[in-house]
This record gives C-alpha cells, sequence and structure tokens, in this order.
C-alpha cells in the first residue's frame, strides 16, 4: 500500500470511529440512586460530573455508610445494573488529506451506529465494593472491559486506607470517563506524548494494576497511587511488565457563602515506560518480549474553582502539565523531546436541567527529540462548547439533550506538511437507565 493510499484510508478509517462507532465513556449510574432512592442531582453537579456528595459516595467505596450498604439490605429484585447509551448525529471534516485527485477535505456525516455502556457496580458486602463495565455492542461486534476492578474499604477502620485490584481510571484532575462533551476530542495532555515517541501511554486509558487511595472525611484531603502495566504496551519479559506508576493529591476548601462556593489545589504526575527492543519469530516482534525499558514522564497541577451555589456553580478548571520522552522512545532523536500543556474548561449550570459548557487544550513541543524538525511539528490545540438539557431525571433513569461542537487541529502532519483540523457537530440523546 501507497502512503498516500495509507493516509487516505487512515483518514476515512478516523471519521467513521469518530463519528459513527465511537462507544460512550461510561458515566452516570442511575443504578445507585434506585438502591438509595436519589436522584440522579444527589451526585452531579450536572451529569455526568459528580459533585462533591458524589465524588464523596466513589471515595468511600459507593457507601453512604450509614449502616445499611450491605447487600443483606437490598431488596430481593435489585439488581446493581445500569446503561448508557448516547444516539446522536455527527457531521466529521478532517482537512488537508491527500488523494489522488489532491488535497482534499473530507467529511461524513449520519445518524451513527453508536455503542452502549453496561455499567455493573456497588458493594459485595460491607466495605467490598466493585464494578464492571463491558463497553461496546456496536455493530462490529467488539466489546471489551473498560473497567472491572474490586475494592477493598476502609482498611483497618480508616478511610485512609483502600485497595483497589483490577483495570481502573487512575485518580486524574478530570475524569476522562465523565466529561461534558460527546464529542470525540479528548483531554489532549492526557494522551500527549513528544512528537514521534514509541510510547502509547494515555492517562485517560484505564489500566490493569493496584490502587492505594486514602481520604478523609468529605474527601477534602486525597491522595492515590496507581502501580499498573502500561495499556496497550506489546508486553515485557519483566516480573512486572511495562510498568507505570501514577500519583495525584489535592486540598479542597469550602465556604460557607460568597461569590466562591469552593477551591480545589493539587498535584500529579506519572512515570510510565516503554519497550524499545523485542525478541523476533521471521521478523515479526514476539508479544511479551520486549525489552530495553525507556520513561515517559507528566507533571502537573490543577486548580478548581466553583463560583456561586454548589447546587448550580459556575465550575472553572484549569489543568497544566510537563511532559518528557526519553530519546531512545523518539526516531533520530538526539536529545529528550519535551513538552507542555492543559486545558482550560468552564461550565456553567444555568438551571439544574440545563448546563453550557466551553474546554480550551493546548499541547505544544518545547523541544523537539529530532532537533532538525520544526520545533512546532505535532503540536496540537482544540476548542469544544456545548449546550445540554436535561429533560427529566428521578431515581430511575435521567435523559438530555446534547448540542455539540469541537475544531482539533494538529500542526504540520497534513498533506506536504499542512496543518489538519478534525471539525466536528454533533446533537444527540444521552441518557441511562
Amino acid at each position: 500500500m501507497t502512503r498516500t493510499a495509507k493516509l487516505v484510508t487512515t483518514a476515512c478509517g478516523v471519521l467513521t470511529t469518530i463519528a459513527l462507532l465511537a462507544p460512550p465513556r461510561a458515566g452516570a449510574f442511575p443504578a445507585f440512586a434506585r438502591k438509595y432512592g436519589l436522584r440522579c442531582t444527589a451526585c452531579h453537579e450536572s451529569w455526568p460530573k459528580l459533585n462533591d456528595f458524589g465524588r464523596a459516595f466513589r471515595d468511600n467505596g459507593y457507601q453512604l455508610l450509614m449502616g445499611k450498604d450491605d447487600t443483606i439490605f437490598e431488596t430481593p429484585g435489585y439488581w446493581p445494573v445500569s446503561v448508557r447509551i448516547t444516539p446522536q448525529y455527527t457531521y466529521t471534516q478532517v482537512t488537508n488529506q491527500p488523494t489522488d485527485q489532491g488535497t482534499k477535505n473530507l467529511g461524513s456525516g449520519g445518524v451513527g451506529q453508536v455503542g452502549m455502556d453496561l455499567l455493573m457496580g456497588g458493594v459485595l458486602f460491607q466495605n467490598v465494593s466493585f464494578l464492571v463495565v463491558p463497553t461496546g455492542f456496536a455493530p462490529d461486534g467488539a466489546v471489551f472491559l473498560e473497567s472491572a476492578w474490586v475494592r477493598f474499604d476502609n482498611l483497618f477502620g480508616t478511610s485512609w486506607a483502600n485497595l483497589k485490584l483490577g483495570r481502573h481510571e487512575v485518580d486524574l484532575p478530570v475524569s476522562a470517563h465523565r466529561p461534558w462533551n460527546l464529542t470525540g476530542t479528548p483531554y489532549l495532555i492526557y494522551s500527549f506524548h513528544a512528537n514521534g515517541s514509541a510510547s502509547n501511554y494515555d492517562m485517560g486509558e484505564n489500566q490493569w494494576g493496584v490502587e492505594y487511595m486514602g481520604h478523609d472525611r468529605g474527601s477534602l484531603n486525597r491522595v492515590a497511587v496507581s502501580v499498573f502495566n502500561v495499556q496497550n504496551s506489546p508486553g515485557t519479559e519483566n516480573f512486572w511488565s511495562t510498568p507505570g506508576l501514577y500519583g495525584h493529591a489535592t486540598h479542597e476548601w469550602t465556604f460557607g457563602s460568597g461569590a466562591v462556593s469552593a477551591l480545589k489545589l493539587g498535584v500529579f504526575g506519572s512515570y510510565t515506560t516503554w519497550p524499545t527492543t523485542s525478541f523476533t519469530s521471521g521478523g515479526t516482534p514476539i508479544p511479551g518480549t520486549g525489552g530495553n525499558l525507556y520513561p515517559s514522564e507528566k507533571i502537573g497541577g490543577e486548580a478548581q474553582v466553583w463560583f456561586g451555589p454548589p447546587a448550580t456553580p459556575l465550575h472553572l478548571i484549569v489543568v497544566f502539565a510537563h511532559g518528557e520522552d526519553d530519546k531512545a522512545l523518539i526516531p533520530n532523536a538526539t536529545q529528550n523531546g519535551t513538552f507542555n500543556g492543559g486545558f482550560a474548561e468552564l461550565g456553567w449550570t444555568i438551571t439544574l436541567k440545563n448546563l453550557v459548557f466551553f474546554r480550551y487544550d493546548l499541547c505544544k513541543n518545547s523541544q523537539q527529540g529530532d532537533p532538525t524538525l520544526p520545533q512546532d511539528l505535532n503540536d496540537q490545540n482544540a476548542i469544544t462548547f456545548g449546550w445540554r438539557h436535561t429533560f427529566q431525571f428521578s431515581n430511575r433513569s435521567e435523559y438530555a439533550l446534547v448540542a455539540e461542537y469541537s475544531t482539533w487541529q494538529t500542526m504540520g502532519m497534513g498533506a506536504n506538511g499542512l496543518n489538519t483540523r478534525t471539525n466536528q457537530y454533533l446533537v444527540g440523546i444521552d441518557f441511562a437507565y
């Protein structure tokens, strides 16, 4: 296959995948509302993002800690299962793609055959919680485990000792699985690497590993550390294949009155590895035989401010990170590749049923591993904004109308070194039951 054909195929694949087959990220969980007789707004400031009560409920292992969390107190007919799906119309356009007819802008639209999340979670016994999320179920038939973990809560009688085992989302400043937007533009800094890096580590991707998490009452002070096998790695011979480490700590202040209702500050960082060699068979790498691991690192901070009443806040989030990939991960590199990036997000819950949101993402290479390349090659920026109107919420289900637009630009990666831009328009229904 020629380079041009590969690029065209890739572009068309991106259009099809983003517009038609991308499943929703797991978020709202009405089974919890059904269990405790609470509306979805008890845990969400604007569905699907969690409020303070929702974050504390999650940190407590899906328990209210009022003596009736154990399954023996549930009615025989209760089953901790929910479904989330997002039927939608989406139009996606990618600019400056090479074709046999010259450089073109390629577009595709329609009512997508979207996937689905099947969420199963809660407590097995007091202080033993779990979450299993098979996702996919699209026409391609693919189904995979987005989450699959068990957690032992309040070990030794303290909320500062909780241990999770399995595939889980690391404790991000802002969850990649509970964004306000449904378009295909992610939080760019979570997956960004120095240009050309072989590492495929994405902080927003769930990881197989172990997490220690501790918090005080109300989760005003929190710390979490995850040790894991880096997802999508070809595998290594090590005792712990392709090891990665992630940590996050925050402190939150709440205020009884005034223009600012809460303020949170935090720091986070990751240290992950990636193999650069492997044994081969007939020239093909043998899975699980990788070696010569080299690191990729990120360190950053966050600030979150809630203005106005906690039930209908104006929520400002600012996240910044600096990253570095070892030169051994980058073809033709003579120095480590470094970059800076982050995002600013603003969501205004005008009423309990109406939210408008805006996000700006920016990632810039500060030092190319190969110094002969332009410094801005593969720099990325994105703008995402939209409106969510929730028609109805109860302790059984919730559904909302969503209208969004996002634009994602990548520098120098199109035909003849041109910039590429992905524009996406979306109108759909987001519902969970």
